[in-house]
């Protein structure tokens, strides 16, 4: 049993005549009997009486045409719904840095192009989120680094210049005193390459401070309790006053930040929409 099978069920009924019924539905009148006794062998029961007065359903072709017309009335809605755009859902995971920074302008701008689409945003680390995608959890994320995986597409959308962070006028004595490092959880990008730049210094620090939110990182740091390894994007105004900026080694200094979701969505409207956007944000590698 099919869909087309209980159109062709309704048809018939509808004009009482299998000869009518294949016309309307560009069918030969051996497809629409074959398809009618499908339905009576799926259900097991006979669904039209066939006599010289014409054909009508039996009572219970009869049960079945009322579940018929709602199965179609839904379909209806939903192809009317969705083409239109109506009651669309978006789930976006994004890294801590990235919401902070960048996602409030561009999704802004997201949801003045697309009123009727709603948005779920969620942060998580860029490890976390990529598995949230790959498991449909999320339909697309925005991540820092490059992947290289077979069921997602990385695209990428801006560059960004990574710094330390350190107590002002305190880098040295932070570095010399064994203070903190610190980051966000295991699964962050930055933290990866924060490691790898003491490492290719040859500076241990065994304190690791791990705090899950931006204002707490740039917090400590300002407070001399450590140093944090972060673009140099999430400084402004009002948090940069009591925080030094020290610039690392080109091999060091950029991070490409990406927009990752399935292969299977490369043509999905809703987050070709969203990545042109982010696209028409850019400006000098950071959005504006």
């Amino acid at each position: 049993m099919n869909l087309n099978d209980l159109e062709a069920f309704y048809k018939v009924c509808e004009n009482r005549s299998f000869t009518k019924a294949a016309q309307e539905l560009n069918y030969v009148q051996s497809n629409v009997t074959a398809k009618i006794q499908r339905l009576e062998s799926y259900y097991q029961v006979k669904l039209l009486y066939r006599d010289k007065k014409g054909i009508k359903p039996t009572p219970e072709g009869i049960e079945l045409l009322k579940y018929i017309k709602r199965i179609f009335t839904i379909l209806h809605e939903a192809e009317h719904n969705v083409s239109n755009n109506k009651k669309l859902n978006i789930n976006i995971g994004t890294i801590e840095t990235i919401a902070a920074v960048h996602l409030p302008k561009l999704l802004n701008e997201y949801k003045r192009k697309n009123p009727k689409i709603q948005i779920n945003l969620k942060t998580d680390n860029s490890i976390k989120l990529i598995e949230h995608v790959k498991n449909r959890e999320m339909d697309c994320a925005f991540i820092s680094g490059n992947i290289n995986d077979k069921d997602l597409i990385c695209t990428n959308i801006f560059n960004e210049k990574l710094v330390i962070l350190s107590q002002k006028s305190n880098f040295k004595q932070n570095i010399n005193e064994n203070k903190s490092i610190i980051m966000f959880g295991e699964g962050c990008f930055y933290r990866k390459i924060f490691e790898d730049w003491l490492n290719y210094h040859d500076i241990n620090i065994e304190n690791k401070m791990t705090l899950n939110t931006l204002d707490g990182i740039l917090g400590c740091v300002e407070a001399g309790l450590g140093i944090a390894f972060l673009p140099m994007s999430v400084l402004n105004k009002g948090n940069s006053d009591g925080i030094e900026i020290t610039k690392v080694e080109e091999l060091f200094q950029t991070i490409s930040l990406n927009i990752i979701y399935r292969q299977d969505n490369k043509n999905n409207n809703v987050i070709n929409q969203l990545k042109q956007v982010a696209f028409e944000k850019m400006k000098s590698n950071i959005i504006k």
